[in-house]
């Protein structure tokens, strides 16, 4: 660190050798040559001295600058410099490849020096790297080895459950208004990746003759939210609130009801809420909580209104969803009798 400024001082020094020689030179040969002025000074001093003692103050005056030049005279034999183009030459080429390491390394002498002192750490980690090298090909294998093994362990888990699930859905669907559907768990093997050793595909078909196919493919948005329904009645649900929209269609009378006791039987077995959107009288009485949306026109414009419906207003409002008579006395039995039947299968 401070190379730089070092290094131009001397510089500057040895470029002014040539010049300041020169000059000492010259004022040395007028101070203490044959006719210099320390000759001329001493003349002086002998001759006023010699004068009595009028001159004698001057004479004390001329020996003080005799000494005084004497003095200068010495200081400039000290300072006597010869040049030296060689060591100038050797000065301007170290500064040169200061100049090139600040250029490529850093704005001064600390930041390449820092940028050494990582150069030689990350030579170090290299000088190493076969060794390290070996290590994490060591550590690799045995990581894979324990993956790989973990995912046999998966295989064998899923195969087992795959067989136990393609039947228990397919109970579940056959009371949820799709029967003869099948339901299959498909395993593909693949090589080994994040996900094991196989792909898992669920396949369906709900109608009897057509061979089980990807679930997105060939199911409804009705009967997708149905089987997720049988899927979350076989299994706790991950989420807080579940959703479901459609799933009561093409479904009516007994069916019907099936699903709203499922739809109900999933909150309270695994207590979720369960949002349900839903046209059918069947499906609402199973709920715990009963809300209408209706459209109104307000201030030139239609905005959709929900509100909760309670006692003698969700009998008139089930009364509407089964006649749409919510006047209805038969209606209203009907609907009197759906609660209870809700109420008596909780």
């Amino acid at each position: 660190p401070g190379e730089s400024a070092r290094l131009r001082e001397e510089a500057a020094r040895l470029e002014s050798a040539g010049a300041l020689a020169a000059a000492i030179d010259a004022a040395r040969a007028a101070l203490a040559g044959e006719d210099g002025a320390l000759a001329g000074l001493a003349s002086a001093r002998a001759a006023l001295a010699g004068a009595g003692p009028a001159l004698a103050g001057l004479a004390q005056r001329l020996e003080a600058a005799l000494i005084e030049v004497e003095d200068v005279g010495l200081e400039l034999a000290r300072l006597e410099l010869a040049p030296d183009p060689g060591a100038l030459e050797q000065v301007r080429a170290r500064l040169d490849q200061l100049a090139k390491l600040r250029r490529k390394y850093g704005e001064d002498e600390d930041e390449v020096l820092a940028h050494l002192e990582r150069a030689r750490a990350r030579a170090a980690e290299l000088e190493g790297g076969d060794e390290e090298r070996a290590n994490a090909a060591e550590r690799a294998a045995a990581l894979r080895a324990e993956a790989e093994e973990a995912a046999r362990q998966l295989s064998s888990a899923r195969t087992k459950a795959a067989a136990r699930l393609g039947p228990e859905v397919e109970a579940v669907l056959g009371r949820l208004a799709l029967p003869g559907a099948r339901f299959q768990v498909a395993l593909e093997p693949r090589p080994l990746f994040e996900g094991g050793l196989e792909t898992v595909e669920l396949r369906v078909s709900t109608n009897p003759g057509e061979p089980p196919q990807a679930l997105a493919k060939v199911a409804s948005g009705g009967e997708l939210s149905r089987i997720a329904l049988a899927l979350h009645l076989l299994s706790a649900p991950e989420a807080d609130t579940l959703v479901f929209d459609e799933v009561d269609a093409g479904v009516g009378g007994e069916a019907a009801r099936a699903v709203g006791e499922a739809l109900a039987g999933l909150a309270r077995r695994w207590g979720r809420q369960v949002f349900v959107v839903t046209h059918l009288p069947q499906v609402a009485a199973f709920a715990d909580h009963h809300l209408t949306v209706t459209k109104e026109a307000r201030a030139g414009r239609v905005e959709a209104v929900v509100a909760p419906v309670q006692g003698a207003a969700r009998v008139a409002e089930l009364s509407r969803m089964l006649a749409g008579l919510p006047e209805s006395e038969r209606a209203r039995e009907h609907a009197q009798e759906l609660l209870e039947l809700a109420r008596g299968s909780a």
